[in-house]
This record gives structure tokens, C-alpha cells and sequence, in this order.
């Protein structure tokens, strides 16, 4: 009787301990990186390298800092091509922290910057040289000069909310 026991909790341990299953690596199709995101799409999550939060009504705050990687255009390489964002600063936040101004870097090296001094929303574009394209794709990295640290008005960090991310051909 001892050993039926105890082989029943050596099958039931091994049983409790089995293997989680892991999603498997994404191939065909959804490894492709595009040249347009828009933040609330979940398929569009591999190219949010860091610093967004979770999806909220079809757009994301950012932190202070973020990154998204972006498929370069035709001939991006020999033309260049235009950074285009669509983001949203709230009602409050230029009043409560001044002008804000976003920093854009491409593999360490500065490209250029845009300062808003209004609340709302706001298109920018920005225009990347050929010398920035050296892949078919590139990480462009953002820093905010002001945003709400983490427990000034809520838990997380915000910075600006983020609609999309594009690079368009010139």
C-alpha cells in the first residue's frame, strides 16, 4: 500500500510540475516590421522597443523615454525619408510643466527635435537623411525634456499619448 502511495504522489508531482506551454516564434508574416504602427494596435507591439504602456481606448502614453522600430521606405537609403508622429498632449499638462520638448536619435546620433507649447493634438513630421538607413529597419529613439514622473498625478510615468509612428518615402 506504501508503494501505490507514494507512487501516486511521484505521478501527481510530475503531473503539477508539467511544462508551461510557450507561444511559439513568429514566422512568415508576422515577423514582417512595418513602416507604419499605430500604438493601439496589438500587432504592432514587437515594433514598441520600450517605454510605452499598455493600450487605453486605441493609443498608449509613453514614458519619458521611448523607442519604436520602423521599416524603412524604397530607396530610403539614397533619398531619405520623413518621420512622421501623431501624438496628443492633454489638457493641463503645458500649463502644469511648460513647453515640452522631444528629442529624436537614430542609432546614437541626433537627428532633430520638436517643442509643443500647447495642449492637443499634434501631427509632426521630421526629416531623416539617407545616412540613417543603413538597415531595413531602424530603432528611432525619443526623449521628452518634461513629463509627469511616476507618482507626481498617478503610478506610471507619463509623457505624451502616442497615436502613430510612420516613415513615409520623400
Amino acid at each position: 500500500m506504501r508503494r501505490l502511495t507514494a507512487f501516486a504522489l511521484l505521478l501527481c508531482s510530475a503531473a503539477c510540475n508539467k511544462p508551461q506551454y510557450v507561444r511559439p516564434a513568429p514566422s512568415g508574416e508576422e515577423l514582417r516590421i512595418a513602416s507604419v504602427i499605430l500604438t493601439g494596435d496589438e500587432s504592432s507591439v514587437i515594433q514598441l522597443v520600450r517605454g510605452f504602456h499598455q493600450v487605453e481606448s486605441g493609443w498608449r502614453w509613453t514614458k519619458g523615454a521611448f523607442a519604436v522600430t520602423l521599416r524603412a521606405p524604397k530607396d530610403a537609403a539614397d533619398k531619405g525619408a520623413a518621420l512622421a508622429v501623431h501624438s496628443f498632449l492633454p489638457e493641463g499638462m503645458i500649463e502644469k510643466l511648460g513647453p515640452m520638448k522631444v528629442s529624436v536619435r537614430v542609432s546614437g546620433t541626433a537627428i532633430g527635435s520638436e517643442t509643443f507649447s500647447k495642449n492637443g493634438d499634434s501631427k509632426w513630421r521630421m526629416d531623416l537623411a539617407p545616412n540613417v538607413f543603413r538597415d531595413e529597419a531602424i530603432t528611432i529613439e525619443f526623449a521628452l525634456d518634461k513629463f509627469h514622473a511616476a507618482g507626481s498625478i498617478e503610478p506610471r510615468e507619463l509623457g505624451l499619448i502616442a497615436y502613430s509612428f510612420a516613415l513615409e518615402a520623400k
